[in-house]
């Protein structure tokens, strides 16, 4: 486990709470068999601490003064952003793939559909890619022949 993955489950926990507790939110956080090690458990309160700490420096939570160990968001996630630099193949891949989903859901008829742009990705397009991600998991595993 590394202080990324244990920053991506504070901001998992982040994007429904306005707070971070030490003494109280780790214990609600689930790690896969994986991460669980054995340094993990006897250290994870210092690890949490210490990527709480990163999450302070680049300003994305400050510790609550006289309350030590109690995180809050400097401001809602919402409003963050992020660039993303895809190469022309990527773009091509994500185009393809949202357009082709699309056209699918609209019975080929284009106008209807959703375009995306392959020379100016959006967020929108990488949320549409992740929702259709998210629908073919749920289906779950094709059934064994």
């Amino acid at each position: 486990m590394t202080l990324v993955d244990i920053k991506n489950h504070i901001f998992t926990h982040l994007l429904t709470e306005s707070t971070f507790s030490l003494s109280d939110d780790i214990a609600s956080i689930k790690f896969s068999k994986e991460e669980l090690t054995e340094t993990v458990v006897q250290h994870k309160v210092g690890l949490f601490r210490t990527a709480l700490s990163d999450l302070v420096k680049q300003g994305v939570v400050s510790e609550i003064e006289g309350s030590p160990g109690i995180y809050v968001l400097t401001q809602p996630l919402n409003s963050y952003s992020q660039t993303v630099i895809l190469s022309p193949i990527v773009a091509e891949m994500v185009g393809d793939l949202v357009n082709g989903f699309s056209d699918a859901l609209n019975g080929g008829d284009e106008r209807d559909g959703y375009i995306v742009n392959k020379m100016q990705i959006t967020g929108e397009d990488i949320g549409r890619l992740c929702h259709m991600c998210h629908m073919i998991l749920d289906e779950g595993p094709p059934p064994a022949s």
